[in-house]
């Protein structure tokens, strides 16, 4: 009976480890991250959620929104040396959207900005690439 028990717990440990090392081999190539958001698909960004706007700006940024176009350039004047990218990239394409229905020569200067400085592994990529066929 103790062979069998220790046999048992040998498989046991042997599967184990087989199924730690796939893992660990898919999590390298991205594959465990692209399964577990969507089926495979990969999550949809939003803007709240990504890095660089300190919190104390974050109220601030909200009514500048909410009030329009000229009310955020203002708030993108006023505090764009405390925001970082990719939050600043993602403000400034929803500034884009916002004024180019009055001026969109400053729509595509701003997004042209954007597009130079953001690189293809950016979190704002995708939504840069939606918005290029539009602002270029």
């Amino acid at each position: 009976m103790k062979a069998l028990i220790s046999i048992f717990i040998i498989a046991l440990v042997i599967f184990l480890f087989k199924e730690f090392l796939d893992f660990y081999e898919k999590s390298k190539r991205g594959e465990v991250a692209a399964q577990t958001e969507g089926g495979g698909r990969p999550a949809e960004v939003r803007g709240e959620d990504l890095p660089g706007l300190p919190p104390a700006l974050e109220t601030s940024l909200h009514t500048a929104q909410s009030e329009g176009a000229k009310a955020l350039g203002d708030w993108l004047k006023q505090y764009r040396p405390y925001v970082k990218d990719p939050r600043l990239a993602w403000i400034e394409l929803d500034y884009v959207v916002l004024v180019s229905l009055q001026d969109a020569k400053e729509a595509r200067r701003v997004f042209q900005s954007v597009r130079d400085r953001t690189p293809p592994n950016s979190p704002v990529y995708e939504r840069l690439k939606k918005l290029e066929k539009t602002y270029q």
